[in-house]
């Protein structure tokens, strides 16, 4: 069972690094892409349909139920405990750790006066990735820690408080993990002498009471027509500072914070529709906007780590004044039938919950506010953009990703989402869970010669969760003399096996024309309906094609794969050169200029390894990234006319 809130858990991971790359230098975004990749909404959706009606039950786990039989069950748990599945205390029954070391594999729901007592001991959430599973409390149900070690598996998990339910952090710790704490409805949360406390945020008429504690990330939550001018105090220690409605620039705000002898606390702001803020000699680590309204909006040029001197922030739907105010970094959420586009900006975190729609373009998301995904029904399109955070889809979202680069540390389909990651590159596999499906066709632009056999390297595969009814059924790739008025041509015809990062066809180009061409890669699954990518190559004329008096001086060259990959920080790179070109009877060994030369992922030269002339024969070069960051490089051999090039992978 689930509220709607826990569509909009909102997430912080801290960071001391702000992305440095600029905008200018993101991919451009080929005539007739973004259209393809807007063509596919109506075939995801019809897939989701389809997939909703085959999609396997989730099968039974061994839930503990507390309270069903007897509404006054207490259970009392001490020593080693591992629970795979849910939890679920209910009616007035109890479940109480006393110096226990709990492991649940499961979430975690509380109703009707069903509570959870933890003493000492430690309690451990054993999730595989980003809330994985969450804790949900409800009809004035209790959770309760004190002298807890609580460890989430080193992902964020979240917990949801309302309907006048309780939760209290005591003499605790959380030390591998993190928690979102989400208050809605009459919740309440008391967090007392506690470490590491994670992040709070209040939507309702809650009362949250921190008191000695550290590391505390407190989001104050702008509702619609609220109205709110003040300064925040430095995060270093803060004493006795109450924030609600009626104190002095405080309006329409219907929740109560109090926080006291507190260390490490840091300022989130969320901005809703129809909201008016004020915010004067305030540090804000994360403040983020919030939209709700149907009306189409168009965000652009909001870039993290900005300080204003007195700017009034651009967004149509509300009105958010700042004053010698800093913002480390920015965060968006749409909610509701919201329609947003936001271009030109770098943010820290994006998320997309019930039917709304989003659209980035030309966008930087760098991580230093959370993860990018799409939750709900949502449909999140990422165009031409850089994003080096986490990318979550979940429930029924729809997340596409097109002539990107999702540099993350994780990507991720859970329950019945769908994901197309098409033209884009990744750092790390992406995984599905349950019963959700990734697509992911890769094909890049290719250059090649006419009466040749031309290798055409991608990706054509789907990535399904074991609940997932579909099934990859093949691929093919064709080519056409235009894209105007396509008349579609094999290569090498059907292909039934998945291709990761490898060969899909080899097309005969014997007999055809030295121009541009289009491509079309379209994969076939099991419920129906074909997804395209489109690309591009260009033919040239081949130096045998060439007449005796425009023959030159060439070598043919072969561009090994670097070893080790992934590396860090240094790797080598083979490649070789051969003399392949007749003048008359005479072959050429003439010297040719070579060049090998490293770009990163927006396509910026990184370093140059080679350049100058060299004899045939077999080369090794050392290539040292120690200056440079993780991520996706490609390095590019040229000699002559002819280039080959070649995809590595920085982990530090």
């Amino acid at each position: 069972m689930r509220l709607s809130f826990l569509q909009i858990v909102l997430t912080l991971f801290i960071s001391s690094s702000v992305f440095s790359q600029t905008l200018d230098n993101l991919p451009k975004i080929p005539d007739g892409f973004i259209n393809q990749v807007y063509n596919l909404k109506s075939s995801l959706q019809k897939i989701q349909k389809l997939k909703e009606t085959k999609s396997l039950q989730k099968q039974a786990g061994e839930d503990l139920i507390i309270g069903q039989t007897d509404p006054n069950e207490i259970i009392t748990i001490s020593g080693s405990y591992f629970l795979d599945g849910d939890l679920i205390i209910l009616n007035n029954g109890q479940l109480i750790l006393n110096n226990a070391d709990f492991k649940i594999n499961g979430r975690i729901t509380l109703l009707n006066n069903g509570k959870l007592k933890a003493n000492n001991g430690s309690f451990t959430v054993m999730q595989e990735y980003i809330y994985q599973f969450g804790c949900l409390l409800l009809n004035k149900s209790e959770f309760h820690f004190d002298g807890v070690s609580f460890s989430s598996s080193g992902q964020s998990w979240g917990m949801s408080v309302t309907d006048s339910s309780n939760y209290i952090l005591a003499n605790s710790e959380i030390t591998d993990g993190f928690i979102t704490t989400g208050m809605t409805g009459n919740g309440t949360a008391s967090v007392i002498n506690s470490l590491t406390t994670g992040e709070f945020l209040c939507m309702g008429s809650n009362n949250l009471i921190i008191r000695n504690s550290d590391f505390v990330i407190m989001w104050l939550v702008l509702p619609d027509s609220s109205i709110v001018d003040v300064s925040l105090p430095d995060d270093s220690l803060l004493i006795e500072w109450q924030f609600e409605d009626g104190n002095p620039g405080i309006s329409g705000i219907p929740y109560s914070l109090s926080i006291d002898s507190c260390t490490n606390v840091l300022w989130g702001l969320i901005s809703m529709s129809g909201s008016d803020g004020t915010f004067t000699n305030t540090d804000f680590r994360v403040s983020g906007l919030y939209f709700t309204e149907p009306d189409s909006i168009i965000v652009s040029n909001i870039i993290n780590n900005s300080t204003y001197i007195d700017d009034q922030i651009n967004v149509p739907d509300r009105s958010l004044r700042m004053v010698n105010t800093h913002v480390t970094t920015w965060n968006f959420y749409a909610a509701l039938k919201s329609n947003i586009t936001f271009t030109n900006c770098i943010f820290g975190e994006l998320l997309t919950f019930d039917t709304s729609k989003v659209i980035v373009q030309n966008s930087i998301c760098d991580g230093t506010g959370g993860y990018l995904g799409a939750i709900g029904h949502s449909f999140l399109t990422i165009i031409g953009s850089f994003v080096s955070s986490q990318v979550i889809a979940r429930e029924y979202g729809f997340l596409i990703g097109g002539l990107s680069a999702f540099n993350s540390p994780e990507i991720v389909a859970d329950d019945n989402s769908i994901m197309a990651i098409l033209s884009t590159f990744t750092l790390v596999e992406p995984e599905a869970h349950n019963a959700a499906v990734i697509f992911e066709e890769q094909m890049p632009p290719v250059e090649g010669y006419i009466n040749s056999e031309l290798s055409i390297e991608g990706t054509a595969r789907i990535i399904a969760g074991p609940l997932s009814p579909i099934e990859f059924q093949g691929y093919s790739v064709r080519y056409s003399e235009s894209f105007q008025n396509p008349v579609w041509l094999e290569t090498d015809g059907f292909h039934l096996n998945q291709v990761s990062d490898d060969t899909l066809a080899l097309w005969n180009t014997s007999g055809l024309e030295a121009k541009q061409y289009a491509l079309l890669l379209t994969l076939f699954h099991s419920l129906g309906d074909s997804l395209p990518l489109p690309s591009t190559a260009r033919l040239q004329q081949g130096i045998s094609d060439l007449s005796d008096d425009k023959k030159i001086n060439e070598l043919s060259f072969d561009l090994n794969q670097n070893y080790p990959n992934p590396f860090n920080p240094i790797t080598k790179i083979k490649f070789s050169l051969a003399p392949s070109i007749s003048v008359g009877d005479k072959v050429s060994e003439g010297l040719v200029i070579t060049t090998l030369k490293v770009y990163d992922i927006l396509g910026k030269e990184v370093a140059t390894l080679v350049n100058e002339e060299r004899p045939a024969g077999e080369y090794e070069v050392e290539f040292d990234a120690g200056k440079l960051t993780s991520g996706i490089y490609f390095y590019q051999l040229k000699s002559g006319n002819m280039i080959q090039t070649k995809k590595m992978v920085l982990i530090k």
